[in-house]
């Protein structure tokens, strides 16, 4: 899986080229279902949050040619949130003017987000983002352990003992402690990669 992920300056340099395809679907990839979560989190349904994803996608994909990565000025899921909350508002005032022209009362989830500033969606965005790297993280060690290290290191983030976890999976204690401290260096070794890389 190390080989399929680039640094988010070699993606975003190759995405400036909007037609290379293969970046394109690296990106989606990476970041399609990240862009979902915090337009989910924003309040909007799930139809409402899929459109504005899809709304997202195609934003960034005309813009990226445009784009400037600077390091030190700010993050690139910053510059995906700006995106975000632009999208939602355009959505947001779009469906209330149908809405109005039906002479219907705009749902809750528009609503909520009428009041939700743009620092609100980055917030948002940067608590998912630690969730979505964190998954992602697990999702890569876990294939590298056996099931019994992986389930032993759930159980303790569960607060199970250690006495307890190992009576339940039938190992030592000591096999539990060893399992815990490999798992827990190489997913944090791989939380700071993907966000090095991604973020």
């Amino acid at each position: 899986m190390d080989d399929t992920y680039s640094t988010r300056e070699t993606l975003v340099q190759r995405l400036r080229n909007s037609y290379d395809e293969k970046s394109w679907e690296e990106f989606v990839k990476f970041y399609r279902g990240y862009i979902y979560t915090v337009v989910q989190r924003s309040g909007l349904n799930y139809e409402d949050s899929q459109d504005v994803t899809q709304d997202v996608t195609l934003r960034a994909w005309k813009a990226l040619p445009q784009f400037e990565y600077k390091k030190d000025k700010c993050k690139f899921r910053t510059w995906l949130a700006r995106l975000w909350h632009n999208s939602i508002c355009d959505h947001v005032k779009t469906k209330r003017a149908k809405l109005a022209k039906l002479k219907v009362e705009a749902d809750n989830d528009l609503e909520k987000f009428a009041g939700s500033s743009a620092a609100e969606i980055e917030e948002i965005a940067e608590v998912e983002w630690k969730n979505y790297i964190a998954d992602m993280a697990w999702e890569k060690v876990s294939r590298d352990f056996s099931d019994i290290a992986s389930q032993a290191f759930l159980l303790h983030g569960e607060d199970f003992s250690v006495r307890e976890i190992a009576a339940k999976l039938d190992i030592s204690e000591e096999k539990v402690y060893v399992d815990r401290s490999r798992m827990r260096k190489a997913l944090l070794k791989e939380i700071l990669r993907l966000d090095a890389q991604l973020g």
